[in-house]
């Protein structure tokens, strides 16, 4: 589950999440907040682990304010069950293209070909590896 959003409201926004929580958790230093993009499974596993952390960040930041949002195990939860639908929407093309590649490599890459590059000099195991390469990819 490789789901990258753009930014941190359009993750909100997707994952149904306030977005102090985001902020918050980008304070307390997750690594899902990278360049501006947001990686949601990153994301996700920190909030289930800092979960405490989060909710002490938010109340700082809206201490005079009388309801801040608060995230609990079920959020976190609700959150998990909207990222692996959002993963199964994005692409389920790609995931039948991935079996496809996964296939080839077992085909091609076999202990016969690695003995085989192995004994080459290095210009030639790398023109092997490309022309392995492409057919692996033309599967």
């Amino acid at each position: 589950m490789n789901i990258t959003f753009e930014t941190l409201r359009q993750a909100a926004a997707a994952l149904g999440l306030a977005e102090e929580i985001l902020v918050a958790a980008r304070e307390i230093g997750c690594v899902a907040f990278i360049h501006g993009r947001v990686r949601a499974n990153l994301l996700v596993e920190f909030l289930a682990s800092e979960v405490q952390a989060v909710n002490r960040t938010v109340a700082i930041d809206w201490l005079y304010n009388s309801t801040p949002p608060r995230l609990t195990g079920p959020i976190v939860e609700r959150v998990r069950r909207r990222l692996a639908e959002l993963a199964a929407q994005a692409a389920p093309e790609k995931r039948h293209r991935g079996r496809e590649i996964a296939a080839a490599v077992r085909r091609e890459l076999t202990d016969t070909t690695a003995r085989q590059i192995a004994g080459m000099d290095p210009e030639a195991a790398v023109a092997t590896l490309a022309q392995l390469r492409e057919r692996i990819l033309a599967a």
